[in-house]
């Protein structure tokens, strides 16, 4: 399940509520900032710079990237000394 901003809710609700056809080009710009979402400023850091689909595969992916850093970490750290 995707985490969208409120902007991005309320224009969803919009295209419902009026049951925006396939052809509507606000239901085009929406979903092409859905799926390439337009760049936001450089002064917004964090959680909030990027949403990102949870996925089974993001989630994994993610937990082996992080398993992966942390032992090339222990390996620096081990032959550093």
């Amino acid at each position: 399940m995707a985490d969208y901003d409120p902007d991005t809710l309320r224009r969803f609700a919009t295209m419902a509520e009026r049951r925006a056809r396939s052809r509507d080009p606000d239901l085009i710009a929406l979903a092409r900032d859905v799926i390439d979402p337009p760049p936001i400023s450089d002064d917004v850091v964090g959680d909030k710079l990027v949403s990102v689909i949870k996925t089974p595969q993001a989630i994994e992916v993610d937990r082996l990237l992080e398993e992966m850093v942390s032992s090339v970490q222990r390996l620096y750290m081990h032959f550093q000394i």
